[in-house]
């Protein structure tokens, strides 16, 4: 059950994948009389449910939810464009009385509610574009190596195939002329916020990670979702380019024939790189919260969701 704190204009509930942030948020809003706001970046698209472990009842919950399923194209919903659209409903839930309560995993995304971040030259739509072509068409692992010549102290924060955000960090280079690490955002908060950041021990979140990721595979229908993605090749490249794991891994099990006794192998190791990326999440956490322990403003509270 979860524990009411101090009422604020939006609560944030964050915390590492499979950490219960949906059913909190649910049960916080039942109590405060508040609506949940998508806060996962993935979780936007249209085509992608079952891998991303989107709340697939969303739409018809008796509590409202925003902002999940707005992307029906295979088109880059960037960061910049997800502030500005959170902004306006949270603007329109608290103009209606009512309390926003933002909730997901993205914590690149929720940091740039409260520190803007730098755009190439103030541009959102395609920055990448600057990068020289001989730079794109390189291989994931070649772009951070390039991103790691550039700027060392970027690369160190920035894991090899986040496509998507090393190509940002090298169109800062190319747009600016400074390196990424450097452009250092500024604090513009632009509400009051409480922030519940969920963190089970790590052998009860591995745990749940596992049984999570071979119920999606092997009941809730991730292969033929990826399946359907898999004809279309703007889709496809999308979820790869973002880095939405499991993906990947699951077209070319399919590709390969889609064996029985090898499913087991692809599971394991998505089921790994799913704690990988839990382990990353909470590594992000605690620099992002000394920065806002720096600047004050906002409550923040770690709870054990075990």
């Amino acid at each position: 059950m979860a524990q009411p704190i101090l009422l604020s204009k939006v609560y944030i509930i964050a915390g590492p994948t499979a950490s219960g942030k949906s059913a909190y948020a649910i049960d916080l809003a039942r109590q405060l009389g508040g609506e949940v706001v998508n806060a996962d970046s993935a979780q936007m698209y249209t085509r992608v449910s079952i891998g991303t472990a989107k709340p697939l009842d969303w739409a018809t919950h008796e509590i409202k939810h925003h902002l999940f399923d707005i992307c029906d194209q295979p088109v880059d919903f960037d960061v910049t464009q997800y502030r500005e659209r959170i902004l306006a409903v949270v603007a329109d839930i608290n103009a209606r009385g009512k309390v926003p309560i933002l909730v997901g995993g993205s914590l690149f995304y929720i940091k740039s509610l409260f520190f803007p971040p730098h755009q190439a030259h103030g541009r959102s739509d395609n920055a990448a574009s600057s990068v020289p072509e001989s730079v794109r068409l390189l291989s994931s692992a070649e772009q951070w190596s390039h991103l790691r010549e550039v700027d060392p102290a970027r690369a160190a924060q920035v894991h090899m195939h986040d496509t998507y955000r090393v190509m940002r960090a090298l169109a800062l280079w190319y747009e600016n002329g400074v390196k990424p690490s450097l452009l250092v955002p500024t604090y513009k908060p632009p509400f009051l916020a409480n922030i519940v950041f969920l963190s089970p021990p790590s052998d009860v979140l591995y745990d749940r990670i596992n049984q999570r990721t071979e119920q999606m595979v092997y009941r809730d229908g991730w292969i033929e979702e990826v399946r359907g993605l898999m004809g279309d090749a703007a889709w496809r490249h999308l979820v790869e380019t973002k880095g939405f794991i499991g993906y990947r891994e699951l077209a070319a099990w399919i590709e390969a024939g889609g064996a029985a006794d090898q499913l087991p192998i692809v599971v394991a190791y998505i089921q790994q790189e799913t704690r990988n990326y839990a382990k990353r999440q909470r590594t992000f956490w605690r620099s992002f919260v000394r920065q806002l322990e720096e600047v004050g403003g906002c409550e923040i509270k770690e709870i054990d969701s075990a």
